[in-house]
């Protein structure tokens, strides 16, 4: 199994990388970079199904002892799976934005950056305490994933206030809250990696 977790930490470290990129796009407005994250986000779903049907094999042919092994590295490798699709969702958006001229508000544009920046943050603190392991670090995470609930609430709360005084148009209004959509599950997910520590018990 000690493969397999390595091998999982590594799919760890594209995801971030996928964030990193989708967050150069955004702030940048990158074509390139959205896809270039698009592009490892597939990667890493091929590597997510190799890694659970490896995980399969292993539990199959080491008994019950194996399958307790590998189920919460199934549930850490299907976690990754959905937070790339989270962010996927999220360079979709990007790029509609990008290619149909889409302006944001420099408010609305300052909130999405602060957002991302902050789950990106988050993202890199879940893959470490799954990688390390401890209850700490698990209870780190899930304290810094509350206060990005909170800055995505007050980013919702601000911009349903816009919308309603008639300042965002409907189309803009509709990109920004996909955005901020995927955001929220990136960081949602990530909270949930964080408290499988490293395929330890702990279950989210």
């Amino acid at each position: 199994m000690d493969d397999v977790r390595r091998d999982i930490c590594r799919m760890a470290d594209r995801v971030e990388r996928m964030m990193t990129l989708s967050m150069e796009g955004f702030s940048r407005f990158h074509l390139e970079s959205l896809q270039s994250a698009l592009n490892e986000g597939r990667s890493c779903t091929d590597e997510a199904e190799r890694l659970t049907g490896t995980l399969v094999a292993l539990s199959t042919r080491e008994g019950g002892e194996g399958v307790s092994g590998a189920e919460p590295l199934m549930r850490a490798v299907q976690l990754l799976r959905i937070i790339v699709d989270c962010i996927s969702d999220f360079c979709e958006s990007a790029m509609t934005k990008i290619r149909e001229g889409i302006l944001f508000s420099d408010t609305a544009f300052h909130e999405i950056d602060e957002l991302h920046r902050g789950v990106k943050e988050l993202l890199h603190s879940a893959a470490a305490a799954f990688r390390n392991g401890g209850e700490p670090l698990s209870r780190k995470v899930a304290d810094e994933g509350a206060a990005v609930r909170k800055a995505i609430d007050g980013v919702s709360a601000a911009h349903e206030k816009r919308l309603i005084s008639g300042e965002c148009p409907v189309r803009n209004s509709a990109v920004f809250l996909d955005m901020v959509d995927a955001l929220r599950r990136t960081a949602l997910h990530a909270v949930a990696l964080a408290r499988m520590r490293g395929g330890a018990a702990g279950t989210p």
